[in-house]
Protein backbone atom coordinates (compact mmCIF):
# COMPACT_ATOMS: atom_id res chain seq x y z
CA UNK A 1 0.00 0.00 0.00
CA UNK A 2 1.54 3.00 -0.88
CA UNK A 3 1.49 6.07 1.72
CA UNK A 4 -1.00 8.31 1.56
CA UNK A 5 1.35 11.83 1.53
CA UNK A 6 3.65 9.95 -1.11
CA UNK A 7 0.73 9.94 -3.35
CA UNK A 8 0.60 13.80 -4.07
CA UNK A 9 4.42 14.17 -2.96
CA UNK A 10 5.13 13.64 -6.70
CA UNK A 11 3.34 16.78 -7.65
CA UNK A 12 5.68 19.27 -5.65
CA UNK A 13 5.03 23.19 -4.97
CA UNK A 14 2.82 24.56 -7.21
CA UNK A 15 1.27 28.28 -7.89
CA UNK A 16 -0.49 29.59 -5.03
CA UNK A 17 -3.79 29.79 -7.01
CA UNK A 18 -3.88 26.28 -8.14
CA UNK A 19 -6.06 23.45 -7.11
CA UNK A 20 -5.83 20.31 -6.25
CA UNK A 21 -8.25 17.20 -7.03
CA UNK A 22 -8.61 13.87 -7.36
CA UNK A 23 -8.46 12.60 -10.90
CA UNK A 24 -12.00 10.49 -10.79
CA UNK A 25 -13.21 14.12 -9.81
CA UNK A 26 -12.37 15.63 -12.89
CA UNK A 27 -13.19 12.52 -15.14
CA UNK A 28 -15.95 9.93 -16.16
CA UNK A 29 -15.01 6.74 -16.00
CA UNK A 30 -16.27 4.67 -19.41
CA UNK A 31 -16.84 1.29 -19.33
CA UNK A 32 -19.27 0.99 -22.44
CA UNK A 33 -18.44 -2.91 -24.04
CA UNK A 34 -18.61 -3.95 -27.88
CA UNK A 35 -18.20 -7.13 -29.68
CA UNK A 36 -16.88 -7.42 -33.08
CA UNK A 37 -21.14 -8.09 -33.68
CA UNK A 38 -22.23 -5.20 -32.81
CA UNK A 39 -20.21 -2.55 -33.87
CA UNK A 40 -17.06 -2.75 -36.46
CA UNK A 41 -15.02 0.38 -35.51
CA UNK A 42 -11.48 1.00 -35.83
CA UNK A 43 -9.42 -0.80 -32.99
CA UNK A 44 -6.67 0.77 -31.07
CA UNK A 45 -4.59 -1.55 -28.66
CA UNK A 46 -1.64 -1.05 -26.25
CA UNK A 47 0.68 -1.57 -29.38
CA UNK A 48 -0.81 1.57 -31.15
CA UNK A 49 0.55 3.46 -28.70
CA UNK A 50 3.48 5.14 -28.33
CA UNK A 51 5.69 4.73 -25.26
CA UNK A 52 5.79 8.03 -23.26
CA UNK A 53 5.18 10.34 -26.27
CA UNK A 54 1.11 10.35 -26.48
CA UNK A 55 1.31 9.28 -29.96
CA UNK A 56 -1.10 6.88 -31.79
CA UNK A 57 0.59 4.37 -34.19
CA UNK A 58 -1.67 3.78 -37.04
CA UNK A 59 -2.25 0.38 -38.49
CA UNK A 60 0.21 -0.08 -41.29
CA UNK A 61 -3.01 -2.07 -42.93
CA UNK A 62 -6.27 -1.19 -42.55
CA UNK A 63 -7.98 0.94 -40.31
CA UNK A 64 -11.20 -0.76 -39.60
CA UNK A 65 -10.30 -3.96 -37.74
CA UNK A 66 -12.60 -7.57 -36.82
CA UNK A 67 -11.37 -8.14 -33.02
CA UNK A 68 -12.24 -11.23 -31.66
CA UNK A 69 -13.65 -10.97 -27.89
CA UNK A 70 -15.39 -7.96 -26.18
CA UNK A 71 -13.75 -4.26 -26.69
CA UNK A 72 -14.63 -1.33 -24.50
CA UNK A 73 -15.86 1.67 -26.80
CA UNK A 74 -14.16 4.92 -26.45
CA UNK A 75 -15.28 8.39 -28.23
CA UNK A 76 -13.15 11.51 -29.71
CA UNK A 77 -11.80 13.38 -27.00
CA UNK A 78 -12.00 10.33 -24.42
CA UNK A 79 -8.44 9.73 -22.63
CA UNK A 80 -7.06 6.69 -23.21
CA UNK A 81 -4.37 5.21 -20.57
CA UNK A 82 -3.06 2.10 -20.29
CA UNK A 83 -3.24 -0.17 -17.48
CA UNK A 84 -1.12 -3.63 -18.08
CA UNK A 85 2.78 -2.15 -17.59
CA UNK A 86 1.73 1.13 -17.22
CA UNK A 87 5.96 2.11 -16.61
CA UNK A 88 5.65 2.02 -20.35
CA UNK A 89 3.27 5.12 -20.36
CA UNK A 90 1.00 4.90 -22.48
CA UNK A 91 -1.60 7.41 -23.14
CA UNK A 92 -3.17 9.00 -26.20
CA UNK A 93 -6.27 11.67 -26.64
CA UNK A 94 -8.26 9.57 -28.90
CA UNK A 95 -8.91 11.82 -32.25
CA UNK A 96 -12.16 9.82 -33.44
CA UNK A 97 -14.60 7.70 -32.51
CA UNK A 98 -13.44 3.65 -31.83
CA UNK A 99 -12.93 0.62 -29.51
CA UNK A 100 -9.94 -0.36 -27.81
CA UNK A 101 -8.54 -3.31 -25.42
CA UNK A 102 -9.82 -3.89 -22.37
CA UNK A 103 -6.28 -2.88 -20.71
CA UNK A 104 -7.07 0.41 -21.62
CA UNK A 105 -8.32 3.26 -19.31
CA UNK A 106 -10.98 5.15 -21.25
CA UNK A 107 -11.53 8.42 -19.38
CA UNK A 108 -13.83 11.49 -20.22
CA UNK A 109 -12.54 15.12 -18.98
CA UNK A 110 -15.23 17.23 -17.25
CA UNK A 111 -14.81 19.59 -19.74
CA UNK A 112 -15.95 22.34 -16.78
CA UNK A 113 -12.79 21.37 -14.99
CA UNK A 114 -10.12 19.61 -16.90
CA UNK A 115 -8.94 19.99 -20.38
CA UNK A 116 -8.52 16.56 -21.81
CA UNK A 117 -4.82 17.36 -23.48
CA UNK A 118 -3.99 18.61 -20.33
CA UNK A 119 -4.17 15.42 -17.77
CA UNK A 120 -2.52 13.23 -20.91
CA UNK A 121 0.12 15.21 -19.74
CA UNK A 122 -0.37 14.54 -16.56
CA UNK A 123 -0.18 10.92 -17.22
CA UNK A 124 2.47 11.10 -18.58
CA UNK A 125 4.75 12.31 -16.55
CA UNK A 126 7.33 9.95 -15.36
CA UNK A 127 6.72 10.93 -11.51
CA UNK A 128 2.81 10.09 -12.21
CA UNK A 129 3.72 7.06 -13.71
CA UNK A 130 6.63 6.17 -10.75
CA UNK A 131 3.38 6.38 -8.71
CA UNK A 132 1.04 4.22 -10.68
CA UNK A 133 3.45 1.14 -11.51
CA UNK A 134 4.40 1.77 -7.54
CA UNK A 135 0.66 0.20 -7.10
CA UNK A 136 0.77 -2.66 -9.46
CA UNK A 137 -0.51 -6.38 -8.87
CA UNK A 138 0.72 -9.13 -10.45
CA UNK A 139 4.72 -10.06 -11.29
CA UNK A 140 4.86 -11.17 -15.16
CA UNK A 141 1.88 -8.64 -16.36
CA UNK A 142 1.33 -5.74 -14.06
CA UNK A 143 -1.69 -3.85 -13.96
CA UNK A 144 -2.83 -0.62 -12.52
CA UNK A 145 -6.21 -0.39 -11.35
CA UNK A 146 -8.61 2.59 -11.40
CA UNK A 147 -9.72 2.37 -8.05
CA UNK A 148 -6.21 3.54 -7.36
CA UNK A 149 -5.76 6.13 -10.22
CA UNK A 150 -9.22 7.58 -9.58
CA UNK A 151 -8.14 8.56 -5.83
CA UNK A 152 -4.55 9.98 -7.50
CA UNK A 153 -4.68 14.01 -6.30
CA UNK A 154 -3.37 16.16 -9.86
CA UNK A 155 -2.68 20.09 -9.75
CA UNK A 156 -5.90 21.86 -11.53
CA UNK A 157 -4.82 25.19 -12.62
CA UNK A 158 -7.97 26.94 -14.31
CA UNK A 159 -9.13 25.94 -18.08
CA UNK A 160 -7.54 28.75 -19.69
CA UNK A 161 -3.80 28.28 -17.80
CA UNK A 162 -4.09 24.50 -18.89
CA UNK A 163 -4.60 25.45 -22.33
CA UNK A 164 -2.09 27.57 -22.33
CA UNK A 165 -0.09 24.82 -21.18
CA UNK A 166 -0.59 22.23 -23.39
CA UNK A 167 -0.15 24.48 -26.07
CA UNK A 168 3.79 25.30 -24.82
CA UNK A 169 3.60 21.43 -24.35
CA UNK A 170 2.41 20.15 -28.04
CA UNK A 171 4.95 22.98 -29.71
CA UNK A 172 7.94 22.37 -27.32
CA UNK A 173 7.42 17.89 -27.76
CA UNK A 174 6.87 18.46 -31.22
CA UNK A 175 10.45 20.54 -31.50
CA UNK A 176 12.11 18.03 -29.62
CA UNK A 177 10.50 15.11 -30.73
CA UNK A 178 11.62 16.45 -34.92
CA UNK A 179 15.38 16.63 -33.57
CA UNK A 180 14.62 12.83 -31.86
CA UNK A 181 13.21 11.48 -35.56
CA UNK A 182 16.54 14.03 -37.35
CA UNK A 183 19.04 11.57 -35.13
CA UNK A 184 17.27 8.62 -35.72
CA UNK A 185 17.47 9.15 -39.29
CA UNK A 186 21.18 9.75 -38.89
CA UNK A 187 21.89 6.34 -37.12
CA UNK A 188 19.60 4.55 -40.06
CA UNK A 189 21.79 6.69 -42.77
CA UNK A 190 25.33 5.22 -40.32
CA UNK A 191 23.68 1.63 -40.20
CA UNK A 192 23.31 1.92 -43.49
CA UNK A 193 26.87 2.92 -44.68
CA UNK A 194 28.20 0.68 -42.23
CA UNK A 195 26.67 -2.30 -44.28
CA UNK A 196 27.79 -0.94 -47.39
CA UNK A 197 31.36 -0.88 -45.93
CA UNK A 198 31.35 -4.46 -44.78
CA UNK A 199 29.65 -5.89 -47.88
CA UNK A 200 32.31 -3.86 -50.13
CA UNK A 201 35.51 -4.70 -48.12
CA UNK A 202 34.96 -8.46 -47.65
CA UNK A 203 33.71 -9.35 -51.53
CA UNK A 204 36.01 -6.63 -53.66
CA UNK A 205 38.75 -5.77 -51.42
CA UNK A 206 40.58 -2.42 -50.31
CA UNK A 207 42.08 -1.81 -53.58
CA UNK A 208 40.10 -0.96 -56.12
CA UNK A 209 42.78 -1.08 -59.16
CA UNK A 210 42.85 -4.41 -59.23
CA UNK A 211 41.27 -6.59 -61.84
CA UNK A 212 37.85 -8.35 -61.37
CA UNK A 213 36.04 -11.31 -62.55
CA UNK A 214 32.56 -13.32 -61.86
CA UNK A 215 32.84 -15.57 -59.01
CA UNK A 216 29.96 -17.77 -59.88
CA UNK A 217 28.52 -17.52 -57.38
CA UNK A 218 25.31 -15.44 -57.44
CA UNK A 219 25.40 -14.29 -53.81
CA UNK A 220 28.76 -12.95 -54.04
CA UNK A 221 29.08 -11.49 -57.42
CA UNK A 222 32.33 -10.27 -59.01
CA UNK A 223 35.74 -10.80 -56.50
CA UNK A 224 39.22 -9.72 -57.16
CA UNK A 225 40.93 -11.66 -60.07
CA UNK A 226 43.78 -13.65 -57.65
CA UNK A 227 40.86 -14.61 -54.99
CA UNK A 228 39.50 -17.70 -54.70
CA UNK A 229 35.77 -19.02 -54.00
CA UNK A 230 35.78 -22.59 -51.40
CA UNK A 231 33.23 -24.49 -50.05
CA UNK A 232 33.26 -23.82 -46.41
CA UNK A 233 33.80 -27.17 -45.36
CA UNK A 234 37.36 -26.99 -46.95
CA UNK A 235 38.38 -24.30 -43.83
CA UNK A 236 35.37 -24.40 -41.66
CA UNK A 237 35.46 -27.53 -39.14
CA UNK A 238 31.98 -28.03 -36.70
CA UNK A 239 32.38 -28.89 -33.15
CA UNK A 240 30.55 -30.30 -30.50
CA UNK A 241 32.54 -30.61 -27.46
CA UNK A 242 30.15 -31.25 -24.20
CA UNK A 243 31.11 -31.99 -20.65
CA UNK A 244 32.32 -29.02 -19.23
CA UNK A 245 29.71 -27.89 -16.90
CA UNK A 246 31.79 -25.39 -15.16
CA UNK A 247 32.53 -23.11 -18.19
CA UNK A 248 31.04 -19.76 -17.95
CA UNK A 249 27.51 -19.68 -19.56
CA UNK A 250 27.09 -18.17 -22.94
CA UNK A 251 24.56 -16.79 -25.53
CA UNK A 252 24.10 -15.11 -28.92
CA UNK A 253 23.22 -11.53 -29.28
CA UNK A 254 22.54 -10.15 -32.59
CA UNK A 255 24.34 -7.91 -33.43
CA UNK A 256 26.83 -8.07 -30.41
CA UNK A 257 28.38 -11.63 -30.52
CA UNK A 258 28.87 -14.20 -27.97
CA UNK A 259 28.22 -12.62 -24.56
CA UNK A 260 27.91 -14.17 -21.26
CA UNK A 261 24.26 -15.20 -20.18
CA UNK A 262 24.87 -13.01 -16.45
CA UNK A 263 25.04 -10.21 -18.42
CA UNK A 264 22.18 -9.85 -20.02
CA UNK A 265 19.08 -8.52 -19.52
CA UNK A 266 16.92 -11.43 -19.09
CA UNK A 267 17.73 -14.39 -16.49
CA UNK A 268 17.85 -17.74 -17.61
CA UNK A 269 17.15 -21.21 -14.87
CA UNK A 270 18.49 -24.26 -15.89
CA UNK A 271 19.46 -27.12 -14.05
CA UNK A 272 22.99 -28.13 -13.16
CA UNK A 273 22.64 -31.47 -15.01
CA UNK A 274 21.51 -29.50 -18.30
CA UNK A 275 24.91 -27.79 -18.42
CA UNK A 276 26.75 -30.79 -18.69
CA UNK A 277 25.12 -31.50 -22.82
CA UNK A 278 26.08 -27.70 -23.39
CA UNK A 279 28.58 -26.89 -26.02
CA UNK A 280 32.23 -25.81 -25.37
CA UNK A 281 32.99 -22.30 -27.40
CA UNK A 282 36.78 -20.97 -27.75
CA UNK A 283 38.00 -17.90 -28.40
CA UNK A 284 37.51 -17.03 -32.05
CA UNK A 285 34.73 -20.01 -32.83
CA UNK A 286 32.02 -19.19 -34.44
CA UNK A 287 28.36 -19.52 -33.09
CA UNK A 288 25.04 -20.12 -35.35
CA UNK A 289 22.04 -18.52 -33.72
CA UNK A 290 18.63 -20.47 -33.95
CA UNK A 291 17.78 -17.59 -36.33
CA UNK A 292 20.60 -17.42 -38.84
CA UNK A 293 18.06 -15.42 -41.09
CA UNK A 294 18.79 -12.72 -39.05
CA UNK A 295 22.09 -12.35 -39.18
CA UNK A 296 23.01 -15.79 -36.44
CA UNK A 297 26.79 -16.20 -36.92
CA UNK A 298 28.54 -14.88 -34.49
CA UNK A 299 32.38 -15.26 -33.85
CA UNK A 300 33.13 -15.85 -29.72
CA UNK A 301 35.66 -13.70 -27.50
CA UNK A 302 35.23 -15.51 -24.89
CA UNK A 303 35.68 -18.67 -23.69
CA UNK A 304 32.89 -20.83 -22.41
CA UNK A 305 29.70 -23.33 -23.46
CA UNK A 306 26.71 -22.24 -25.48
CA UNK A 307 22.87 -23.87 -25.70
CA UNK A 308 23.12 -27.49 -27.56
CA UNK A 309 20.73 -26.21 -29.48
CA UNK A 310 23.50 -23.85 -31.38
CA UNK A 311 25.75 -24.75 -33.91
CA UNK A 312 29.44 -24.57 -33.25
CA UNK A 313 32.47 -24.39 -35.50
CA UNK A 314 35.57 -22.82 -35.83
CA UNK A 315 38.47 -22.82 -38.86
CA UNK A 316 40.71 -25.53 -39.91
CA UNK A 317 44.17 -24.10 -39.85
CA UNK A 318 45.69 -20.95 -40.05
CA UNK A 319 44.18 -19.57 -43.82
CA UNK A 320 40.69 -18.68 -42.82
CA UNK A 321 41.03 -15.58 -40.65
CA UNK A 322 38.25 -15.50 -37.73
CA UNK A 323 38.12 -11.15 -38.11
CA UNK A 324 37.67 -11.60 -41.80
CA UNK A 325 34.74 -14.03 -41.98
CA UNK A 326 32.51 -12.41 -38.89
CA UNK A 327 32.27 -9.43 -41.14
CA UNK A 328 31.50 -11.98 -44.04
CA UNK A 329 28.62 -13.29 -42.43
CA UNK A 330 27.00 -10.00 -41.34
CA UNK A 331 26.86 -9.26 -45.14
CA UNK A 332 22.80 -9.15 -46.08
CA UNK A 333 23.92 -11.71 -49.54
CA UNK A 334 25.52 -13.88 -47.28
CA UNK A 335 22.07 -13.84 -44.37
CA UNK A 336 19.26 -13.81 -47.27
CA UNK A 337 21.74 -16.88 -49.35
CA UNK A 338 21.96 -19.06 -46.20
CA UNK A 339 18.20 -18.43 -45.48
CA UNK A 340 17.26 -19.76 -48.50
CA UNK A 341 18.92 -22.94 -48.16
CA UNK A 342 15.96 -24.33 -45.33
CA UNK A 343 12.49 -23.99 -45.09
CA UNK A 344 12.34 -24.53 -41.52
CA UNK A 345 15.31 -21.85 -40.79
CA UNK A 346 12.01 -19.14 -40.58
CA UNK A 347 10.19 -21.63 -37.97
CA UNK A 348 13.44 -21.07 -35.61
CA UNK A 349 15.13 -24.30 -36.23
CA UNK A 350 18.96 -23.76 -36.88
CA UNK A 351 20.33 -24.16 -39.97
CA UNK A 352 22.39 -27.60 -40.58
CA UNK A 353 26.25 -27.46 -40.46
CA UNK A 354 26.18 -29.25 -43.77
CA UNK A 355 23.99 -26.61 -45.99
CA UNK A 356 26.75 -24.16 -44.33
CA UNK A 357 29.68 -26.66 -45.23
CA UNK A 358 28.87 -27.20 -49.01
CA UNK A 359 28.19 -22.86 -49.56
CA UNK A 360 30.81 -21.59 -52.10
CA UNK A 361 32.52 -18.55 -50.02
CA UNK A 362 35.19 -15.77 -51.07
CA UNK A 363 38.78 -16.78 -49.74
CA UNK A 364 41.21 -13.99 -50.16
CA UNK A 365 44.79 -14.45 -49.55
CA UNK A 366 45.68 -14.70 -46.17
CA UNK A 367 46.85 -11.54 -45.37
CA UNK A 368 44.60 -9.81 -47.38
CA UNK A 369 42.09 -11.41 -44.75
CA UNK A 370 43.96 -9.66 -42.04
CA UNK A 371 44.16 -6.37 -43.71
CA UNK A 372 39.98 -6.30 -44.50
CA UNK A 373 39.72 -7.59 -41.08
CA UNK A 374 41.56 -4.57 -39.57
CA UNK A 375 40.23 -1.83 -41.62
CA UNK A 376 36.88 -2.63 -40.99
CA UNK A 377 37.42 -2.91 -36.93
CA UNK A 378 38.43 0.79 -37.36
CA UNK A 379 36.08 2.05 -39.23
CA UNK A 380 33.51 0.04 -37.73
CA UNK A 381 34.27 1.38 -34.57
CA UNK A 382 34.41 5.21 -35.78
CA UNK A 383 30.95 4.59 -37.30
CA UNK A 384 29.77 2.90 -34.08
CA UNK A 385 31.20 5.97 -31.45
CA UNK A 386 28.77 8.22 -33.99
CA UNK A 387 26.34 6.26 -33.20
CA UNK A 388 26.58 5.89 -29.81
CA UNK A 389 26.91 9.71 -29.60
CA UNK A 390 23.83 10.08 -31.39
CA UNK A 391 22.01 7.51 -29.17
CA UNK A 392 23.28 9.42 -26.04
CA UNK A 393 21.83 13.07 -27.65
CA UNK A 394 18.34 10.89 -28.44
CA UNK A 395 18.52 10.24 -24.40
CA UNK A 396 19.17 13.45 -23.34
CA UNK A 397 16.44 15.04 -25.70
CA UNK A 398 13.73 12.08 -24.25
CA UNK A 399 15.06 13.23 -20.68
CA UNK A 400 14.67 17.18 -21.62
CA UNK A 401 11.01 16.04 -22.91
CA UNK A 402 10.02 14.31 -19.37
CA UNK A 403 11.17 16.86 -17.42
CA UNK A 404 9.66 19.51 -19.29
CA UNK A 405 6.39 17.84 -19.28
CA UNK A 406 6.72 17.40 -15.56
CA UNK A 407 7.56 20.78 -14.84
CA UNK A 408 4.98 22.51 -17.29
CA UNK A 409 2.15 20.56 -15.57
CA UNK A 410 2.69 21.03 -12.09
CA UNK A 411 3.05 24.76 -12.43
CA UNK A 412 6.83 24.89 -11.77
CA UNK A 413 7.45 26.67 -15.21
CA UNK A 414 5.56 29.82 -16.04
CA UNK A 415 4.20 29.37 -19.24
CA UNK A 416 1.31 31.95 -19.59
CA UNK A 417 3.27 34.15 -21.70
CA UNK A 418 3.88 31.79 -24.27
CA UNK A 419 2.49 32.46 -27.75
CA UNK A 420 3.36 29.99 -30.70
CA UNK A 421 0.30 27.61 -31.61
CA UNK A 422 1.18 24.94 -33.65
CA UNK A 423 -0.16 25.59 -37.47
Amino acid sequence: MVDTKLQFDWIGETPTKWGKMKIKYVVELRNQKVTEEQEILTYIGLENIESKTGKYLKNSTVEEQIIEGTSIKFYQGDILFGKLRPYLAKCIVANFDGKGTTELLVLKARQEKLVNQYLKYIMLSNEFIDLVNSSTYGAKMPRANWEFIGNQIIPIPNLETQRKIVNFLENKTTEIDTLIDDKEKLIKLLEEKRQAIITEAVTKGLNSDVKFKDSGVEWIGKIPEHWETIKAKHIFEERSIKGFPNETLLSVVKGKGVLPRNKLDFRVVMAFKDLQNFKLVRKNEFVIHLRSFQSGFELSKLNGIVSPAYTTFKAKGEDAIPGYYKYVFYTPYFIQYIGSTTQSLRDGKPISYENFSSMLIMFPPIEEQKTIAKYLDVKLLQIDELKVELITQINKLKEYRQSLIYEAVTGKIDVREYKKVLS
